[in-house]
């Protein structure tokens, strides 16, 4: 222990042992004893007013007695809380309505009860709480006040000591102090000044050593994370590779795939994904006994474009030709481009075959209709022909070939029209 430690424990030891008489004795009793005079002081005002109470009690002259128990509430003011009178038995007479129970139940309220007596004979009983707030605190700040006179008594006698010993500790451990924070700062440029043979002087030769040993870790700590950050760099780098090389493959792969099962001139499903597709919807129609018709729509007149107008022109009209037949069909049926200006649609759970023709009737009309995207002469219509599963077949390619026959029978019937196959 140094010598300034020696010296100031026992005025602090002092202190304590005072203050926790003042604070666990004295302060208690003060607060109790004011206490005890407060409800002392309410029984003799109460007692003074017994004899009124009595009377006003016995003639029912219960104007009287509100008055005066008014009088008494707001002479008190806030002090009183809750002040009621109960008759003998113990039915509320005064306030005419309940109070409301939001008073605070803290150590500041005090609870007290007044018993009207004639004799040995009890007329009824006054509660109220009686709010002691101002008395608390008037205690609380002569505590305050008295503690803050320990505090500059013993302040002044601490001052004492340390000016007393400001020649052999002060102004040593001040010096220690700047050079400790220029190292908290991280300058280690220089070591801390040494004093003579004493704590101080052994706390100095601590802190130089202190410092050798964290200007050493500083320069392996600065090595390894200058390491560490060239690695995390690298890794950085071969992660964004990484990343990009990934989102490259999968979009190349989405590429693909939409190759793979979509037209690209229309984005419909190719002859691919029709056959996936239609095995699985033919399952499921088997499963459930469903009908699934069969249209293979071929564009009259769709050469005649080719023939007389570059391939972007008839491209346009092969989309435009695309977009109106998937508008006559339903969400659930399924519109493949096969060829060049054939097309295949598959419609799953097809109530009757009245339903079928009239879907093919629709789309007959949409493509009659004059085309405005692109400028052409040449009128186009369509040739549909029908099959049904399973009244025509259950194997697709043979449903297919069926539909497709039917188409030829529509166009050399006159084309602009639908045929069924010849099963039906």
């Amino acid at each position: 222990m140094g010598i300034q430690a020696k010296l100031i424990l026992p005025i602090l030891v002092a202190f304590l042992v005072f203050a926790s008489a003042i604070h666990f004795y004295w302060s208690p009793s003060q607060f109790q004893n004011e206490r005890q005079s407060l409800i002392q002081q309410l029984h003799r005002e109460f007692s003074a007013l017994d004899s009124g109470l009595i009377r006003n009690l016995l003639e029912n002259d219960f104007s009287a007695l509100y008055a005066t128990l008014k009088d008494q509430d707001e002479f008190n003011g806030d002090s009183w809380l809750q002040l009621t009178l109960y008759n003998a038995k113990g039915k509320r007479l005064y306030p005419l309505f309940p109070l409301e129970e939001n008073v605070d139940n803290s150590d500041y309220l005090i609870p007290y009860s007044h018993p009207i007596m004639l004799q040995d004979v009890q007329l009824g009983h006054i509660e109220l709480k009686l709010d002691w707030r101002e008395k608390f605190n008037e205690i609380q700040q002569r505590i305050h006040t008295l503690g803050l006179y320990l505090v500059l008594t013993i302040s002044l006698l601490v001052l004492f000591v340390i000016s007393w010993q400001k020649r052999i500790i002060i102004s040593p451990l001040r010096n220690l102090q700047k050079a400790s924070e220029k190292m908290a700062e991280g300058e280690y440029e220089s070591a801390l000044p040494e004093s003579a043979q004493d704590e101080i002087g052994s706390l100095t030769r601590s802190f130089n050593r202190m410092r050798e040993k964290v200007i050493s870790s500083q320069e392996k700590l600065t090595k390894a994370h200058r390491a560490t950050q060239q690695a995390f760099e690298q890794i950085a780098l071969k992660n964004t590779q990484l990343q990009d090389e990934i989102s490259q493959r999968q979009l190349i792969q989405e590429q693909l795939n939409k190759m793979a099962l979509y037209d690209q001139l229309t984005a419909l499903p190719n002859r691919y994904m029709l056959q996936n597709e239609a095995n699985r919807i033919l399952a499921s129609a088997k499963r459930f006994g469903h009908l699934v018709g069969f249209m293979f729509v071929d564009l009259d007149g769709f050469k005649a474009v080719n023939d007389n107008h570059n391939h972007e022109t008839g491209d346009a009209v092969l989309i435009e030709m695309s977009l109106r037949i998937a508008a006559e069909v339903r969400d659930i049926d399924m519109l493949c481009r096969v060829g060049g200006d054939e097309f295949i649609i598959i419609l799953p759970s097809s109530n009757s075959l009245y339903n079928l023709e009239n879907i093919a009737l629709r789309i007959l009309s949409a493509v009659r209709k004059p085309i405005t995207s692109v400028k052409i002469d040449e009128a186009l219509s369509a040739s549909i022909g029908i099959s049904v599963y399973p009244a025509d077949s259950t194997n697709f390619e043979r449903l297919i070939e069926l539909a497709d026959a039917a188409m030829y029978r529509a166009k050399k019937a006159g084309k602009d029209r639908y045929a069924h196959s010849t099963s039906l």
